[in-house]
């Protein structure tokens, strides 16, 4: 029995819908949902009825039913029917836009293109048959391994044709950014001082995984932490500049890394023996190492002009004294995340890519053969998505990073074999920074979260942690051995706030660097009234503090608890600029600039908002937050205390205009605030965005009749919002955060490299779990 819904054909069979080269596998919940749908054409559904016949209960968290839903509409999406298949009529329900219709019975066929080259994957990949079994596991210090959680993975094509410009860039602006512009909050402290960890916090139950299928997590049952035994540090690399992202060969006789130095980015290859080093050169363009070919000699990298060129490539290194050129596999005609691997066998590429919203990571697979695209990982419609993955050295896993905004980071392990995913390791806390990497035996993964470095075995989840006398945070590590890894230190770079004048003008951009300091600087807010005064956020005291700014006066406006982790977001003025806006720890606050005095807002404790403005009459907030994995609008007034809801269809990075209008992006379209009560009249406005708006709501905003972006760090763009006239300015240095004081001034946050080294840190033989 065969269904057309819309565009695709369901095939209730084999559990996927297809369309042309399309196919997307459904979960089981997915599956139950649209197979109920199609029961009931015509007719809207309440949630109650779809709790008692689908979930088949009395009761569902509405979070649940909210996230099935959205899951229902990400897989019912197509690229050429712009059309939601799923409507959500306000209070009554959910109804199909479309009906479906009931095609005659024929037989299937065994195979489809898609699943043809998925399963093609599947026999030429690693052949392993170990399955991950459900095991109790152990529980230490502020994070919790997880019982064995099972989903069925979706394969979704991507339809990724747009071109961009200017090109992608390069990896590592892209993941040094993303440390603020996704909004994680990591405390930049914890990246550049000392770590201290109390090693006798407890764990607590973990919060719910994203997917409807986790099992509620096991209480603590065992804590053991043991310090490692004759440990040492030698430093690897020597050469001047940034250098991070250690990269051990398969073999274990090369060492690759990237080095960044004065704008240059660069990958050195080093013979861990003979202790030769090369460095990768072609055609001029900047190289970025990325992984290894699982059992190869294959380095797969990115290469880049910055400006037009964009390619990942790979370097066959079995003859390092003659390397060839490289192999071209891949245009970057997206946005490249830095992130790539191959499969053991070469015939696949596994990268990250934003999604159609431009919200989430999601982790595609290219077939290098047949030049096809499938979504191995969706981002679920959540903001963030895949932070980072790894394949395993045998290449039957990829270990992936999981970043939903609000919550924790999760260690999701893919089975490329079965198809299957499993939770595999949670963080207590959403601020709290870990790196992580493979074990040679493709049984173990190392997670380092401060000190302490967690071994856990991927098959029962067992886990042992030994503590490492480390001085400062770590970015990355890879493992050489079960007893010593490769490592590049966190905060490699400096952030520094500057003024770029004679922007977008005949004249050539002048560049000013203010408040200069050996500490980071960042998140620069001009005031309109005096044109010397400004506020920024800054570590020079060895906290993150507030400061204002006059002219070369100085002076700390903040007092937070030194003792207490400051994770600072964006700052925002009132328009009579007494009131400073800011989010502290994922709370909103804000200062009395006349007082001094420091208010916090304890109704809006939860709302964890990712953008957030004044209101003109200076007594409203308006801020948007994700609920249920939506965005919402919302404003808070100061006086009555009273909350209101302003949007209902989604809705996120708050714009104001020069003249006090408030707007905001939604599906990468400019809106009014109130376009959703006056979208039928000629009050609303909304204006299709045709540069890419960047991720962090700090890099996007308005000036005169411009929507300006900083989706790529080492290029700003803006659009007119009436002729949709596009122009592109290239910025000396990888950038975060922008502010236009004026139409030809720009504030913004620049990126210094510090000259680090990688380091090789080796102790006494570990027993494995």
């Amino acid at each position: 029995m065969q269904y057309q819904i819309g565009p695709w054909l369901f095939l209730p069979a084999r559990c996927v819908i297809s369309s042309s080269l399309i196919e997307k596998e459904l979960d089981p919940l997915t599956f139950k949902l649209i197979t109920y749908f199609i029961s009931q054409p015509d007719r809207i559904i309440p949630r109650q009825e779809l709790v008692e016949k689908v979930w088949q209960q009395n009761f569902v968290d509405d979070n649940a039913i909210n996230r099935a839903i959205s899951e229902l509409r990400k897989q019912l999406s197509h690229p050429e029917h712009k059309a939601p298949l799923i409507k959500t009529h306000y209070r009554k329900g959910y109804s199909l836009t479309v009906t479906p219709q009931l095609l005659q019975e024929e037989q299937e066929p065994a195979q489809t293109p898609v699943t043809q080259a998925i399963n093609d994957t599947n026999l030429t990949e690693n052949k392993a048959t170990d399955i991950i079994e459900p095991h109790t596991v152990e529980v230490a210090e502020n994070n919790v391994l997880l019982d064995n959680v099972t989903t069925s993975s979706p394969a979704i094509p991507s339809n990724n044709t747009q071109t961009k410009k200017p090109s992608p860039y390069k990896w590592l602006l892209i993941l040094v950014v993303l440390l603020l512009v996704v909004n994680i909050f990591i405390d930049f402290k914890q990246l550049n001082e000392q770590p201290s960890l109390n090693n006798s916090e407890k764990a607590n139950n973990a919060s719910e995984s994203t997917f409807s299928e986790q099992k509620k997590l096991k209480e603590p049952i065992e804590k053991l932490i043991s310090k490692a035994e004759n440990v040492s540090f030698t430093a690897a690399t020597w050469n001047i500049g940034a250098e991070t992202l250690p990269l051990v060969s398969p073999d274990k006789n090369f060492l690759a890394y990237t080095n960044k130095s004065e704008g240059i980015t660069s990958t050195f290859i080093k013979h861990l023996l003979t202790k030769k080093e090369i460095k990768l050169s072609y055609k001029n363009l900047y190289i970025s190492a990325m992984s290894w070919q699982p059992q190869n000699q294959v380095l797969l990298t990115e290469i880049s002009d910055f400006k037009s060129t964009c390619h990942y490539a790979t370097f066959n290194l079995s003859d390092i004294n003659n390397v060839p050129e490289p192999t071209l596999i891949k245009a970057c005609d997206k946005q490249a995340r830095g992130m790539a691997q191959l499969s053991a066998k070469g015939n696949n590429m596994f990268y990250l890519e934003l999604d159609d919203k431009q919200l989430g990571q999601e982790i595609n697979q290219y077939n290098i053969q047949t030049q096809k695209n499938t979504v191995l990982v969706p981002s679920g419609d959540a903001q963030y998505g895949v932070a980072r993955m790894i394949i395993s050295p045998n290449g039957r896993y990829l270990l992936y990073q999981w970043h939903e905004r609000n919550n924790p980071a999760k260690l999701y392990l893919f089975d490329l074999t079965t198809r299957e995913q499993n939770l595999l390791y949670e963080q207590k806390k959403e601020l709290d920074h870990m790196t992580f990497a493979w074990l040679p035996d493709s049984e173990h993964i190392g997670v380092l979260k401060g000190r302490n470095l967690h071994f856990i075995n991927i098959k029962n989840k067992n886990s042992k942690i030994i503590e490492l006398p480390l001085e400062q945070y770590l970015s990355h590590i890879d493992f050489l051995d079960n007893n010593q890894f490769f490592s590049s230190q966190a905060g490699s770079n400096q952030m520094q706030i500057a003024r770029v004048d004679n922007i977008f003008s005949e004249n050539e951009p002048n560049v000013t660097i203010l408040n200069s300091s050996d500490s980071n600087d960042y998140y620069p807010i001009y005031s309109k009234k005096e044109p010397n005064l400004r506020y920024f956020i800054s570590s020079r005291t060895n906290q993150y503090q507030i400061w204002q700014a006059n002219g070369s006066e100085e002076r700390q406006i903040s007092h937070f608890d030194a003792k207490e982790q400051q994770a600072l977001y964006v700052l925002m003025l009132s328009d009579n600029e007494n009131y400073l806006l800011f989010s502290r720890n994922n709370q909103l606050e804000f200062i009395d600039l006349k007082t001094g005095k420091l208010h916090e807002i304890p109704e809006l404790k939860q709302a964890k908002a990712s953008s957030y403005l004044w209101t003109n009459n200076d007594q409203s907030i308006v801020y948007s937050t994700i609920q249920d994995k939506v965005s919402q609008i919302w404003q808070f007034n100061l006086v009555t205390r009273n909350k209101t809801q302003l949007t209902f269809e989604g809705g996120q990075k708050l714009l104001k205009n020069d003249s006090g209008d408030i707007f905001y992006i939604n599906n990468n379209n400019l809106l009014s605030l109130s376009y959703e009560k006056n979208k039928s009249t000629a009050n609303a406005f909304k204006k299709k965005l045709t540069i890419t708006p960047a991720q962090c709501w700090c890099s996007v905003t308005l000036q005169g009749d411009y929507f300006y972006s900083l989706s790529d760090p080492l290029f700003l763009a803006r659009m007119h919002l009436f002729s949709d006239e596009k122009q592109y300015l290239p910025l000396p240095r990888a950038s975060m955060g922008i502010t236009m004081p004026t139409p030809n001034t720009l504030l913004t946050t620049l990126f210094k490299e510090n000259n680090t080294q990688i380091q090789r840190i080796f102790w006494s033989t570990t027993t494995l779990p």
